[in-house]
């Protein structure tokens, strides 16, 4: 089937000092080791059409999604129901969420990040050409790892320590597939853009330098293999309890930038190793996108007991690593007095191609919930996009609230949770 693509791709790169994402303990940026960016694809059957931006950014609300659809709705022909916005969730990026951490979020920054994914998709919607879609399924073992651990006490920790000798075994599987959609021209068959699914933390790198972290050397090797000005969208899998920390590494093994970097390389030799299938498997069918708007999303219960706790522990406790539980839980809980018990309001959505579906859910979701979305799904390709259009919490699965550990101590959502954002998926995909 002939399809119409366009893609593009802005640098997103904020400015030396700006506060950094993703630790409770205040960073600046004093560096970059690569830009930021947001890549962008817009695909077309003739009759219906969707766009999809990935961001190499922690995560950001759906107000801040609302706001980009609102402006592409405006200058182009896209629907904002046609429009999902993911993020790569790097850790080495900007703070663009609201947060509990004293740690400012640059509304400067928000504004020109809206300009920026807003432009992206325009150019993506004015570069459409003729061209065909495929698909693939790779996989690259040995990098991802679950980071929750049943210990020798009977407890659940999350990131245990390498070697630590208390450990028994992981608490949860991983999801080692790659998913790879990608679309060569009509006409000559040259390699246009690639979209790939991987479910794995960006919080390799640390420090103060900006970096898109591991999808950024993905994309870097991409170019390099093709020579090809590839545009790759990154979307990241259900990754909320996935992470690179072997807990028992081989003598030497790569760390930071370096093991990054060979992450990247790994995602990228499977993904060309999918495309040069000889026998590639073609997207077959229309365009089609669908939107579960209003999903509420029921919160945890809070005394006046715990929240009395929780400000004496957040006025006293300034943390200098990620090491602090109790200001992990103090803010959660003071996160839930300010929320008043009032649901989460969100979205899910879906966005395919065919036999191929996107599944887009809001936060970051443990990969057992993906791993049943896609066992589930009647759609022989489906993708689970974890931190789609919005972000707000952790997702654990019901049976990890009874083991405690970091995601279950720091989210502010009700243990039934990943139950409603599963089934409202499958009802998308089932449509």
């Amino acid at each position: 089937m002939s399809f119409k693509v366009g893609s593009a791709e802005l640098d997103i790169t904020p400015p030396l000092g700006t506060y950094m994402a993703g630790y409770f303990y205040e960073r600046k940026v004093e560096g970059v080791i690569d830009p930021l960016t947001v890549t962008s694809i817009v695909v077309s059957d003739g009759k219906e059409m969707w766009a999809l931006a990935s961001c190499d950014l922690i995560g950001f609300t759906l107000e801040v999604t609302e706001k980009i659809r609102s402006e592409i709705s405006a200058k182009t022909d896209l629907l904002p129901e046609q429009v999902m916005v993911c993020c790569t969730h790097t850790h080495t990026g900007p703070v663009t969420t609201p947060n509990s951490a004293p740690f400012l979020m640059e509304e400067a920054y928000l504004e020109f990040l809206i300009e920026r994914v807003r432009d992206s998709v325009i150019m993506a919607r004015n570069n459409l050409v003729e061209a065909e879609a495929f698909c693939g399924r790779g996989t690259v073992s040995g990098v991802a790892f679950n980071r929750r651990f049943w210990m020798k006490d009977g407890t659940v920790a999350t990131n245990p320590g390498v070697n630590n000798p208390e450990i028994v075994r992981p608490a949860g599987p991983v999801d080692p597939e790659l998913g790879v959609i990608y679309f060569k021209k009509k006409d000559t068959g040259e390699l246009l853009s690639i979209i790939t699914n991987y479910a794995l933390h960006a919080d390799i790198i640390e420090g103060n330098l900006i970096s898109p972290d591991y999808p950024g050397y993905m994309k870097k090797a991409l170019r390099q293999y093709t020579g090809l000005n590839v545009h790759s969208i990154f979307t990241r899998g259900s990754a909320g309890d996935i992470n690179h920390i072997d807990v028992h590494p081989q003598p030497g093994s790569p760390e930071h930038a370096e093991l990054s970097e060979t992450i990247g390389k790994m995602l990228a030799a499977e993904a060309i190793k999918v495309m040069e299938a000889p026998r590639q498997t073609e997207c077959t069918g229309p365009i089609w996108y669908r939107t579960k708007k209003g999903v509420e999303l029921p919160l945890r219960s809070v005394t006046q007991e715990e929240i009395e706790e929780a400000e004496k522990v957040v006025a006293t406790v300034i943390p200098t690593s990620n090491d602090c539980p109790d200001v992990v839980r103090a803010r959660r809980i003071l996160r839930l007095r300010d929320m008043d018990s009032q649901p989460i309001k969100t979205e899910v959505q879906a966005l395919g191609l065919g036999n191929v579906a996107l599944s887009g859910l809001p936060a970051e979701i443990f990969v057992e919930i993906g791993l049943d979305i896609k066992a589930q799904s009647p759609l022989p390709y489906t993708w689970v996009v974890d931190l789609a259009n919005d972000k707000f919490a952790y997702v654990p699965t019901e049976k990890a609230y009874s083991e405690g550990g970091y995601e279950v101590n720091t989210s502010a959502l009700s243990p039934n949770v990943g139950n409603l954002l599963k089934e409202a998926a499958l009802e998308l995909l089932n449509n």
